[in-house]
Formats: structure tokens, C-alpha cells, sequence
């Protein structure tokens, strides 16, 4: 027990220093944009993660004030989920449990990146608590917060609908089923903020996450077996370090032989995880969306684990925190160490392999001289290939960026619904600016009277070219 505890606290410790050590990435900066233009939703996300930076940088005074909010979660995520487990097993293993989520990979990065599951993780597991205490409003208002923090907080709701179908079928009374109703009535109601804005923004959110994202694209037999190999494999390696002892037999058998008894855990899992191998096999895939799927899977593993097969998991932990000690040294070295492994090895240097490539070389460019007279003109305007450089760009723009003069085209939705998105009346020029990430300036020519000249801004590191902003000026088209 002790060397859970032990290893609990370490890796605790390394999210704490990788929240602290590494720079903003690109979807924290995004969210950052987004807290800055707060509306009832937004077209990608629910609100309450922007509503949650937006008070934390009010009160912080660095940027990176908002990784608290990422560490704190993490620590409530990882408390609330030792007590839930514990309706299933002993203390003893109900601690190897939470150590076990504490290195689960598929969650990891949400332990100190501010991304959505923040927020929507601790209040999952606080209404699972919830329920299993027959508190059922509290679940209610803590699973419809956590819907406002991620949209996938709706797939944790059948396991909900499970522990109390288990209620009622021990205690042979309807009598929970009431209480399930008081739940689903108080999750509904807090739903409001995001159906109202799909509701005057042609449900955009529904349109973005049923439809856009996917690829329309037909594929054949062998497309289809690539996907589900590579699903697999993700959920496997989203899993780490505990997914190898699927394979063993014991775990397997005693997992299958308990199928009734946690019959709620294998719904939840199910539901969990389906909607994101159909995701999958439409082509789009993130390791961490598989973060729910473990949380319902690691109980499942952790109940039929005997005590030398522990000991075996707790040495392979061991030699995890070593190899993430390894990847945060590396993540924390100068830039040169990533580039000069481009002189020793044949691979080409990649801008989306460098951790600090989102935010490189703006501060640079907002210091052109016609940038900084476009900055303090408030007839100029500013239009980008892509909300994320926006939300880049937007950083180091300062309050003239935010919200009238800076507008993203190149996404089906991009920031076409942050305040109104048509370029104000009293903008006379534009700001057209694009990052080499994204394929994309000619398109923008549109917007002006006459094709403008495009320019290059070269940004570089140590000697070495990484990065390209390309950036005109323009008279805007009536």
C-alpha cells in the first residue's frame, strides 16, 4: 500500500512539473481566445471550461496561470475517482486503482493541459459517487455541469441508468427509478446554455460534431481494416501502462465470469467507446478521447488482479515513470536539441513535433512596423486562414485583437459565431495573415479591392529557418 501511495504521489508530481514547465500548446491558446469573447456556447465546445479561464486569469497574473485549473481538476479527478472504485473493490485496490488512472496515458495529458476534460472528468466522477449514495439530485446537477464542460459527458449517463436499473432490481422497488427521473430533469435543465445558442446559431455544434469534422470520402474493405487495426491500437496504447494485462488469462476470465455483477461498468464502457470507433472509422481519431473508456475499464481490471500480478504492474509502473521522466527532460530542453537530431538523423523537422511551435515567431511579427501601425489603427482589420492562428495571433495582439477586429475564414465554422462576424463598418483595411501550418492565402484575396502583395515573415530558431508567416495589407471590398 505504501508503494502505491508512493508511486500516486510521483505521478502526481510529474503532471505538476510539466503543468508548470511546458509553454501554452495549441488548443490551450484557442480556449484562451475564447475565454476572452465568453457567449452562451461555442460551435466546437460547451462553455464552461472558457467561463472557468476566463475568472482564473482575472485573478492570476501569468498566462500560464490557467494551468492551475488543469492541476487542481487532476488531483479532485483522482480523489473522486479512489472513492467511486470503492463501491466495487477493497481500499487496498481501490488505491491501485486511482494509481493506475494516475499513469493512464489516455488521460495523462489532460492532468496538466487545459483542455475540456478538466472540468467534465471530476464532475463525471463526482456524480458517479453521487448516485451510487442515492444523492440524486447532486448527480443530476453534477453530470449536467459536466455535459457543459465536454459533449461526451452524455456517453457516461447509461452507466448512471445502469446503477439504478441495480437499485431497483435489489431492493425490488421502482422507487429509484424516480430519483433517476430527478437526475435527468436537473442534467437537462443546466443544458440550456448550449441549446439556447445552437437554437439561434443554426445548431452549429450538432452540425460541427454529427457532420463537418468527418470526412465524406467513401472507403473500401481494406480502408475500413486499416481504421479498425489503428483503433485497436490506440485504444491499447491509450491505455498504458496497465492495457498489457488485458492479456492475461486470469484477468480475462475473472472479468468475463463478473460480467453480471458489473454489468453497469461494461455498459459504460460500451457506450464510451462506440461512438468513437465510429469516429474512428470516418477517419478522425485522438488517443485521449479514449479517457472515459478507461475510466470504466481499469475497475473492470483492477477487481480481478491477484497480488502477484500487482507486484508485476507496479515494477512496469516503475519503468514508466522513468520513460515520462525521459520525454519531460526532453520536452524541456532548448529548442536546438529537437533540431540538431535533424543533422544526425534523416528526418525532417516537423513544426507540429515542436511543443512551443504554436506560439513561435508572433511576438516577432506584431513587431513589423506596419503590423504595429495596423495594431494601433482602428480602421484596420484583421482576417487569418484559421481560428487557431487567431487565437495565436490574438496573444500577442493584445486588447486590439479581441473581439471586433480579428476574424478566422478558413474553418466551415471557424469564428463565425463569436460576436458578430462581419467585419465592421469602420474597417477600411485589412491584415490578411496565414501560418505555414495551414495551406492557405490566396483564398483571402477575396476580401480586398485589388490582389495584394503577399509577404513572408521567416521565423527562426537558433540559425534554423522553422517556420513561415505569410501577410499582406489590403483595402477592403465593400
Amino acid at each position: 500500500m505504501k508503494t502505491d501511495k508512493n508511486l500516486l504521489f510521483v505521478f502526481i508530481g510529474l503532471s505538476f512539473i510539466m503543468a508548470l514547465g511546458l509553454p501554452l500548446v495549441d488548443n490551450e491558446i484557442y480556449y484562451n481566445f475564447l475565454a476572452r469573447n465568453l457567449d452562451w456556447s461555442f460551435f466546437d465546445h460547451p462553455p464552461l471550461l472558457m467561463s472557468a479561464i476566463y475568472l482564473v486569469e482575472k485573478l492570476s497574473f501569468n498566462l500560464l496561470g490557467i494551468r492551475f485549473l488543469s492541476m487542481s481538476s487532476w488531483v479532485l479527478s483522482l480523489f473522486l475517482f479512489y472513492k467511486w472504485t470503492a463501491f466495487y473493490m477493497s481500499k487496498e485496490k481501490s488505491l491501485l486503482a486511482t494509481v493506475c488512472m494516475s499513469s493512464c496515458l489516455a488521460l495523462l495529458g489532460t492532468s496538466f493541459l487545459v483542455f475540456p476534460d478538466i472540468v467534465a472528468t471530476p464532475l463525471i466522477l463526482g456524480s458517479f459517487v453521487a448516485i451510487h449514495s442515492k444523492r440524486f439530485w447532486l448527480a443530476g446537477l453534477l453530470v449536467g455541469l459536466a455535459g457543459l464542460g465536454k459533449w461526451n459527458a452524455v456517453l457516461a449517463t447509461p452507466y448512471i441508468f445502469m446503477v439504478v436499473l441495480d437499485f431497483c432490481l435489489k431492493e425490488k422497488s421502482y422507487k429509484p427509478m424516480i430519483g433517476l427521473c430527478k437526475t435527468a430533469l436537473l442534467a437537462g435543465l443546466c443544458q440550456f446554455p448550449q441549446l439556447y445558442w445552437n437554437y439561434q446559431n443554426e445548431w452549429a455544434s450538432f452540425q460541427f460534431h454529427l457532420q463537418d469534422r468527418y470526412s465524406s470520402k467513401k472507403s473500401g474493405f481494406m480502408d475500413y481494416l486499416e481504421k479498425s487495426l489503428n483503433i485497436v491500437f490506440i485504444l491499447l496504447v491509450s491505455g498504458l501502462p496497465l492495457a498489457w494485462t488485458l492479456f492475461n488469462k486470469k484477468i480475462f476470465l475473472g472479468m468475463k465470469s463478473g460480467f453480471i455483477k458489473n454489468r453497469a461498468l461494461w455498459v459504460g464502457f460500451a457506450c464510451a467507446t462506440l461512438p468513437f470507433v465510429m469516429a474512428g472509422l470516418k477517419g478522425q481519431m485522438r488517443l485521449y478521447w479514449f479517457g472515459l473508456s478507461w475510466v470504466f475499464l481499469i475497475p473492470l481490471i483492477v477487481q480481478n488482479m491477484s497480488p502477484s500480478l500487482a507486484v508485476y504492474l507496479k515494477k512496469t509502473q516503475k519503468l514508466y515513470v522513468g520513460l515520462l521522466a525521459f520525454v519531460l527532460i526532453l520536452a524541456l530542453l532548448p529548442v536546438p536539441a529537437m533540431l540538431k537530431a535533424h543533422e544526425v538523423f534523416p528526418l525532417k523537422y516537423h513544426l507540429k513535433l515542436n511543443i512551443r511551435g504554436a506560439l513561435l515567431g508572433w511576438d516577432q511579427w506584431r513587431n513589423i512596423p506596419e503590423i504595429k501601425a495596423a495594431l494601433s489603427d482602428k480602421s484596420y482589420g484583421f482576417v487569418t486562414s484559421n481560428y487557431r492562428i487567431a487565437g495565436r495571433s490574438a496573444l500577442y495582439f493584445g486588447d486590439a485583437g479581441i473581439p471586433g477586429r480579428i476574424r478566422a475564414v478558413g474553418h466551415p465554422h471557424g469564428l463565425k459565431f463569436i460576436g458578430d462576424n462581419k467585419i465592421s463598418h469602420e474597417i477600411e483595411k485589412l491584415v490578411l495573415y496565414a501560418d505555414s501550418r495551414f495551406k492557405a492565402n490566396n483564398w483571402l484575396d477575396k476580401y480586398c479591392v485589388q490582389k495584394p502583395q503577399w509577404k513572408n515573415h521567416k521565423v527562426f530558431q537558433f540559425g534554423y529557418h522553422v517556420k513561415d508567416i505569410k501577410w499582406a495589407v489590403c483595402e477592403k471590398r465593400p
